[in-house]
């Protein structure tokens, strides 16, 4: 059985039901919202054999926190202990007229923020990677320390590291977000960031593909760089890889990326691990890549066409349908 582990804050979400800023009396959709669980919900959606998804948090003793651990035990492993006198965080997501939305958050002091070391290390013997973002290390000066010490475990086990940096302006400021995830991403085997995160945290106004020189050189690994509907790309140090977006009518944005993520992994882990992967042949490897590519694409875009952060991801059979349905370069082969 492998084993794939994440740790973090996953919120109770109230996402609007109706156009405009925050209203409380107004009704709203329930869900769990966090972008490590989304993760592993979509993951686990691919259906994938032999693999277990981990998710590691600490909740507050009350219903927001019962309402996370019974709805993400339906898919995925959960080790969250619930804490007296701790609180669960909640989001609330609204939708304005120009398309655009805005999060509210009530999570500060939140148990999760509380999160240590020594709640994750039990869990990540013989672990196939470790996931983890950019937003659990500007929750608290705790879990910075956490998610830094995790990190440097990992590495001394050899263990991968997916980093995808969730940059949440909400949270800290891009200065800091910089200086810390500067210290992260040398620890990451797959390095994942928008291309708007980019040029916000690195204050910088270049194209997609001029980024990969600078992180070329913080690390050695894959960097994937994601453009919205335009897109991603995709360097190995060597070479960049190009995938054109997937249009489709956009109903919730909330959750794409992480769709993406989730896309890319499963589709690498249909035919190989990551691991492994740096084995393969140059061609293979490419080949491979460009299909991870187009699959997080279609996942990413699918997922903006319903309400929450999960329910539109795609499993298998739904996006080699919806390939035959929306044909651009060719069908990819998909068999393992």
């Amino acid at each position: 059985m492998k084993k794939i582990v994440t740790f973090g804050e996953t919120m109770v979400q109230y996402n609007a039901k109706y156009i405009g800023p925050l209203d409380k009396t107004k009704q709203h959709y329930k869900d769990c919202a966090g972008a490590e669980s989304n993760f592993l919900v979509n993951l686990m959606t691919f259906g994938l054999e032999n693999i277990k998804c981990i998710w590691i948090s600490r909740l507050g003793k009350d219903k927001a926190g019962q309402y996370i651990s019974d709805t993400l035990s339906k898919n995925i492993d959960v080790i969250a202990k619930m804490y007296s006198n701790q609180k669960t965080g909640l989001s609330y997501l609204n939708h304005l007229s120009n398309g655009s939305h805005f999060k509210t958050y009530f999570r500060k002091g939140s148990a999760a923020s509380k999160i240590q070391f020594s709640d994750i290390k039990p869990h990540l013997a013989e672990v196939e990677f470790l996931h983890v973002t950019g937003i659990t290390p500007a929750l608290s000066s705790t879990a910075l320390t956490t998610t830094l010490s995790t990190l440097e475990y990992c590495k001394t086990q050899s263990i991968p590291i997916c980093l995808d940096v969730n940059y949440r302006e909400q949270l800290w400021d891009s200065n800091t977000a910089r200086n810390v995830l500067e210290k992260m991403i040398p620890f990451a085997t797959i390095f994942k960031v928008g291309f708007d995160e980019a040029n916000t945290i690195w204050k910088t106004q270049k194209k997609p593909v001029n980024h990969f020189n600078y992180f070329n050189q913080l690390y050695n690994g894959l960097t994937i760089i994601t453009n919205d509907s335009k897109g991603s790309f995709i360097s190995d140090g060597s070479q960049i890889i190009q995938m054109e977006g997937v249009k489709v009518d956009v109903i919730d944005p909330v959750g794409a990326g992480d769709a993406f993520l989730a896309g890319f992994i499963g589709q690498l882990y249909r035919h190989t691990s990551i691991k492994e992967f740096f084995t393969l042949p140059h061609q293979q490897k490419t080949q491979l890549l460009k299909e991870c590519l187009k699959i997080g694409n279609i996942c990413g875009a699918l997922t903006c066409t319903q309400y929450g952060d999960t329910q539109a991801m795609p499993n298998i059979k739904e996006i080699e349908q919806f390939m035959k349905i929306n044909p651009s370069d060719g069908l990819l082969n998909l068999s393992c």
